[in-house]
Formats: structure tokens, sequence, C-alpha cells
């Protein structure tokens, strides 16, 4: 678990961590279709084309969608803005007058719709690898992911040192 990260034991000294579970993830109920993570992270790495590994997600996606449907879930209730009222909820009933932020990813973008929608109480926010409101990553990220790895392959078989080091670079990546 993130909890017991090295990266946490030196800011455990001083202050307290608190990991969020938003709404359908981690230990949050209902759980939106844990079975995608399964499905969604290898396909960026199968060395399919873009636009197999979209279509693959996508239905993935849809029946997620259609489970959560037949069990009565309002997806109204499902957003980023949602999640940060969440967030500030929580730290409100934690008893924290103001508290320092740190996300990753979507967590950054959440960090970004929180010092926008909910300021108060924010003292400081560390975004790495921020994505941001306006990148749609999951339809991007598989394009985005085959042409840079593409670049790696080119440029390694255009340098010697590289092809000789790794022949078999990209069949080796997709196996």
């Amino acid at each position: 678990s993130y909890s017991s990260w090295d990266f946490f034991n030196q800011y455990r000294q001083t202050r307290d961590i608190i990991l969020y579970d938003q709404r359908g993830t981690g230990y949050s109920e209902p759980g939106f279709c844990p079975e995608l993570n399964q499905v969604l992270s290898p396909m960026d790495y199968s060395g399919d084309d873009p636009e197999q590994v979209r279509n693959r997600a996508v239905t993935a996606i849809q029946d997620c969608r259609e489970e959560m449907l037949n069990r009565g879930v309002d997806f109204s209730r499902y957003n980023s803005a949602t999640s940060v009222r969440d967030l500030n909820d929580l730290r409100k009933t934690l008893g924290y007058q103001q508290w320092n932020i740190l996300g990753g990813s979507y967590s950054a973008r959440l960090a970004l719709t929180a010092m926008r929608d909910t300021p108060e109480g924010i003292r400081s926010v560390i975004l790495d690898s921020a994505n941001p409101p306006n990148v749609r990553n999951w339809v991007q990220l598989p394009r985005n992911l085959t042409r840079s790895l593409n670049l790696i392959f080119e440029q390694c078989k255009n340098d010697e040192r590289c092809r000789a080091a790794f022949p078999e670079l990209k069949p080796n990546v997709y196996n």
C-alpha cells in the first residue's frame, strides 16, 4: 500500500499523511469495475495499433458503465468537482484548518481543481506529472505512447552503440 512507501517516511516525522480514495476507487464503495485495471494497464504496452488499443479500452469502459448502471450507480456524483468537494469535506471532518496536497497524474488534476473550486484550507500544493484538465488523457495516451516508443526504437536503430546493445529492442519491449 502507498502508506508503507519509503517516500512517505521522511514526511511522517513532521506531518500527518492522509491517503484519499475518491469515489469509485480503492476501498470506496461502490467500486467501479476493478477489473478495468487488468484490461487497461497492459494495453499500453501491447504494441498494437493505437486505434485497436482505443477500441478495446472503449469496449471495456462501456461494459463497466453498463454494469454500474445495472447496479443503480448515479454517474452525476462521480466527477472531479464532486471529488474535490469530498476532499474538502474530509479536511474539515478531520479537523484540519489547512493542509498540503500532493498529487500526481490524475491526482494533480484533482489538486488543480481543488485550487480553483475550494481554495480555502489549502496551504500548499505539489503537482507531480500533472494531468491538466484540458488533456483528454485516455483518448491521447495510446497514440502518444506509441509515438514515443517508435521514436526510441528509431533512435536506437540509428545509433551504433544502442543498436549493438539492444538489437531486438522493439520485439523485447512488446513481448
